[in-house]
């Protein structure tokens, strides 16, 4: 029974440790703050699992582009493929989005504003798409100390959904997060918060989130995250655990 529980673990904190993308996922540490780079490649892989004993492993690349200083601009692209299990497995790629917006500072104060499609590549009929082509607004914002030992993170992402192919509409949701974080060394930080998401002004998803991050350089880092459900109305509670890999270039 021991070696079959460390066997289980094992499996998880390797899925966990190869990004964790679940309803809620919108806020991280320095998300709204502009490498000193035009691009980033953004690869995650992660480990989730609901109420409902649904299990499902994401793994996720965007590349990102941002230029300018005090104003600029930004896009990006979201490649994800996922594994989902609950009575069997199914696993490909889920649907793809793209996004382009404003981006800039004010002092203390970064942000982006972007405007985006998700696009209807993943198989409904296996849980890894939407069936839909969907439209998504967002904005995220940081808010520095000025000797950035402390910070404020805030997202917030709307998605309007589209009729599905097969009949019906993709019902709109908001995604939403608030970190708190601080410098640990010169290359530790950690944040907490809550991310949230509401599904048609009425089911809602409370999740808590605890992030750390490490900086190798100024090109590379990593972040642990870690997410817990709190509390929920007609969407499934879970909790997951992932590591996200961020190289600049």
């Amino acid at each position: 029974m021991t070696k079959s529980l460390l066997k289980k673990f094992a499996q998880y904190a390797i899925a966990g440790l190869l990004c964790f993308h679940a309803r809620g996922s919108a806020s991280d540490l320095f998300i709204g703050v502009k490498p000193p780079f035009l691009w980033q490649l953004d690869q995650r892989i992660s480990y989730f699992r609901n109420e409902e004993d649904l299990e499902r492993i994401n793994e996720q690349i965007t590349l990102k582009y941002w230029d300018g200083d005090q104003l600029g601009k930004w896009g990006f692209l979201h490649v994800p493929y996922q594994f989902v299990r609950k009575d069997e497995t199914q696993h490909g790629f889920g649907d793809m989005s793209f996004g382009i917006g404003p981006r800039g500072k004010f002092s203390e104060l970064h942000w982006f504003l972007y405007g985006g499609l998700k696009l209807p590549t993943g198989e409904a009929r296996e849980g890894l798409g939407s069936d839909s082509f969907d439209f998504k607004l967002g904005l995220f914002s940081t808010y520095l100390t000025e000797n950035k030992k402390f910070e404020v993170d805030f997202s917030l992402e709307y998605l309007i959904g589209g009729e599905k192919r097969a009949g019906g509409n993709q019902p709109d949701e908001l995604l939403s997060g608030f970190l708190i974080g601080a410098k640990i060394t010169e290359k530790i930080r950690f944040g907490t918060g809550i991310t949230a998401t509401v599904k048609d002004y009425d089911a809602y998803l409370l999740n808590s989130r605890a992030v750390l991050r490490y900086t190798f350089s100024p090109s590379l880092h990593t972040e642990l995250v870690g997410d817990f459900g709190l509390e929920s109305k007609d969407l499934s509670k879970g909790m997951g655990i992932g590591l996200f890999l961020r190289y600049n270039f």
